[in-house]
């Protein structure tokens, strides 16, 4: 029976390092044909980083924590930054040093980048809490709460001008290039932008920090 046992771990053993050999030599006979063309094909469609990198680079993505593998799947691959380009020439010229380094790459992704959940603010503010999303008279209205259900946070957003009431003493804000036209109604402020042909309300109700406003207001005009 010892031995029946001691034969059942061997074999285990072997079949483990045997998995781990062939893997290990799928990864290297990965070529720069196949690592392109799977990076040409995702980075256009609106995927997230860990997509990218665990098809183009899957040794790479084996690097990164689970925290950091859970960050790189919640953002958008940026396509203008396009960080992974250089390492893609990088391997075509037969330079793959940064495959053996012990510290994957770093992305550097911070509140200013674009989420694939374009909707989905946590990140930048764990008090916000998305409740629901619906469609209104041509708009499409996304509704969050603030802290608590008494304060929240509500975005229309429409391709014609939307109107609204009490508009009669406004101020104009600058913010990442873009004009924002602010007026309030009790403790409601209200904040109007329009950029490429898209308009925008966003209903701020109770004491949300000027500076989780404006990273909403970046997350808006640059992404949505």
């Amino acid at each position: 029976m010892l031995l029946a046992k001691s034969r059942r771990v061997f074999l285990i053993a072997v079949f483990l390092l045997s998995s781990t050999l062939i893997w290990g030599c799928a990864i290297s006979e990965f070529t720069y044909e196949e690592r392109n063309e799977n990076f040409m094909e995702l980075k256009q469609s609106g995927v997230s980083y860990g997509q990218v990198v665990k098809k183009v680079f899957p040794e790479i993505f084996e690097k990164y924590s689970p925290e950091e593998a859970q960050r790189l799947e919640f953002y958008r691959y940026d396509t203008e930054k396009d960080l992974l380009k250089e390492y893609m020439e990088m391997y075509k010229n037969n330079d793959k040093k940064f495959l053996e380094e012990k510290e994957p790459i770093e992305f550097h992704l911070d509140a200013y980048s674009c989420p694939v959940k374009l909707h989905v603010f946590s990140d930048i503010d764990p008090n916000i809490r998305f409740l629901f999303q619906r469609q209104y008279e041509g708009q499409d209205i996304y509704s969050y709460e603030y802290a608590n259900e008494e304060q929240f946070i509500r975005i229309h957003v429409s391709d014609d001008p939307i109107e609204d009431y009490g508009q009669a003493h406004t101020k104009t804000l600058e913010r990442y290039d873009s004009e924002i036209t602010l007026w309030s109604i009790g403790n409601l402020d209200n904040y109007r932008i329009s950029k490429d042909s898209k308009y925008y309300l966003i209903k701020v109700m109770g004491e949300v920090p000027e500076e989780t406003l404006n990273l909403v207001f970046y997350r808006v005009i640059n992404f949505w």
